[in-house]
C-alpha cells in the first residue's frame, strides 16, 4: 500500500475519533433538563407542601427557582433541597420572601407614614415647551 494511502487513512481515522467528543452534549448528561425539573417540583412538594408552588426551570443541569415563599428558612430549604437532587449541577435562586418577618413592615418608614414626606425638597421641573439653553 503506498505511503500517502495509509497516511490518508490514519488522518481520517484521527479527524473521526475526535470529532466524536466534540459534536453534541457532554457524554455524562444523561439525564435530561426536563426530567430534573420534575425530581426537584417532586422533593420541594413532598418536603413542604408550600414549596410545591415554586417555579423550576432547569437548562443544562443548571436549575432556577423562581416565585415567593412565606419566610427565609423555606427559602434556605428549598435551595437545599434542590442542590441535593441529582444531576443538578447548579442552583439559582430567585425566590423572594412574600410575608414579611413579624413585627418589619414591608414598607419603607415614609410610605408606612412614620416620617412625613418633604415636598419642600423636590426640584423645580423645566416646563416641556421651553427650549434647552443648557442653563439652569
Amino acid at each position: 500500500m503506498p505511503r500517502s494511502l495509509v497516511l490518508a487513512l490514519l488522518a481520517t481515522l484521527a479527524v473521526v475519533a475526535s470529532g466524536c467528543s466534540l459534536s453534541g452534549p457532554p457524554a455524562r448528561r444523561f439525564v435530561d433538563d426536563a426530567t430534573i425539573s420534575s425530581r426537584v417540583k417532586q422533593r420541594l412538594a413532598r418536603a413542604l407542601p408550600s414549596l410545591a408552588t415554586i417555579g423550576v426551570d432547569t437548562f443544562e443541569g443548571t436549575v432556577y427557582l423562581n416565585g415567593p415563599v412565606d419566610s427565609d428558612d423555606e427559602k434556605r430549604v428549598a435551595e437545599e433541597l434542590a442542590r441535593d437532587v441529582d444531576d443538578v449541577e447548579l442552583v439559582v435562586s430567585n425566590l423572594h420572601v412574600s410575608r414579611p418577618a413579624s413585627g418589619a413592615s414591608a414598607l419603607p418608614a415614609a410610605a408606612a407614614g412614620d416620617v412625613p414626606a418633604r415636598t419642600d425638597a423636590l426640584p423645580a421641573v423645566a416646563s416641556p415647551d421651553a427650549p434647552y439653553t443648557g442653563r439652569q
